[in-house]
């Protein structure tokens, strides 16, 4: 089940983005998320854990994709399509121009995720983790 993010539910999103992303946006700020009216954050839940979430900003024109993660336990289940598959549906449906992201250049699994609901390398951003690898900017252009 996808539903909005509760207060309470920040620390477990915390713990997912360290687990899987090896960073974290930070509990301050997704708190501050919580309270802005630019902000969405949908976790999914299976047997009331929370097990995945997505986060972005959405300026009227322009979505940009803040965090994205589905537990390790629970990959290749179609957790991470169900959750950018609705996430570009609402997007498109609030009339967004485009969407974009940055993805670890070594993530391929992720990239072929976003290839696979058209999104497009746009821009390269060398050396842009702490651990120097590159940065992949992906736009995806929805039909306005």
């Amino acid at each position: 089940m996808i539903r909005r993010i509760k207060l309470e539910d920040i620390d477990r999103v915390v713990e997912l983005e360290l687990s899987t992303l090896g960073t974290t946006l930070g509990r301050e700020m997704l708190v501050e998320l919580l309270d802005n009216s630019f902000s969405y954050i949908y976790v999914y839940e299976e047997n009331n854990i929370i097990v995945g979430y997505i986060s972005y900003s959405f300026d009227g024109d322009i979505a940009e994709m803040l965090n994205f993660a589905v537990d390790k336990g629970y990959q290749g289940r179609g957790i991470g399509n169900f959750l950018l598959s609705y996430t570009l549906s609402e997007l498109d449906d609030m009339k967004a121009k485009s969407a974009i992201l940055e993805v670890r250049e070594g993530n391929l699994r992720a990239s072929s995720l976003y290839f696979k609901y058209g999104f497009r390398l746009i821009h390269t951003r060398k050396n842009y983790y702490s651990n120097n690898e590159n940065a992949l900017v992906l736009e995806k252009r929805f039909e306005v």
